[in-house]
């Protein structure tokens, strides 16, 4: 509990118990050395999507669909029907825009997915209930914002409640929960980020 392990999540899935609710951003094709429309980064989505439906009845995943040779692959799209596969249903999509300024890579906009397995609780809570988020992205590479992240755990979860993030990053998802009496146990298999994480989370 309150913990960031610098190792790959499959190492910190088995010592999990008692997880109220993932949170987390899936890397992009390219961060992996995929390519964005490939079947690899299909597979790792199947494969992601599997192991986070055994942690919790209750995820959220945040991602944002890339432009490739013309084209925009759907993977909030994949990550959708595979957890529609594992039994989960959508209990909510909001859209978190980063930007009003064109870009010609990266769409400008993020899906923010929750997605249930039974019963669950919500708070409606005001600030999450708008189904259109403007908010500036954080200066750190590939983050969403702290406030993300609280409107979706005020929304759901409750103060002492464990929430878990496989793709912790620089800790944006272990600052927000911190900061809200909740608890985090996270994963982040690259030691510059880890550190970097470390250092975020004690300092905020």
């Amino acid at each position: 509990m309150n913990q960031i392990y610098n190792e790959d999540y499959k190492i910190t899935i088995p010592k999990l118990s008692n997880v109220k609710m993932v949170i987390t951003s899936p890397p992009d094709a390219e961060e992996i050395g995929l390519k964005p429309n490939s079947s690899d980064y299909r597979l790792f989505i199947e494969d992601f999507v599997s192991d986070i439906t055994k942690v919790s009845n209750l995820i959220c995943v945040v991602m944002t669909d890339r432009k490739s040779k013309g084209v925009i692959p759907k993977h909030s799209f994949l990550t959708y029907n595979f957890l529609e596969i594992h039994g989960f249903n959508m209990l909510s999509h909001k859209i978190w825009v980063r930007s009003l300024k064109s870009n010609l890579f990266r769409l400008t906009y993020t899906h923010v997915m929750v997605f249930n397995k039974g019963s669950i609780k919500q708070a409606h809570y005001s600030e999450y209930e708008p189904d259109v988020w403007e908010m500036p992205a954080e200066k750190r590479a590939n983050s969403y914002p702290v406030e993300l992240v609280k409107r979706v755990i005020k929304n759901f979860t409750s103060r002492g409640d464990l929430v878990f993030d496989p793709f912790m990053g620089t800790g944006a998802t272990a600052v927000a929960l911190k900061q809200e009496g909740r608890n985090y146990v996270g994963s982040e298999l690259y030691e510059e980020i880890y550190k970097e994480c470390i250092e975020r989370v004690n300092n905020e």
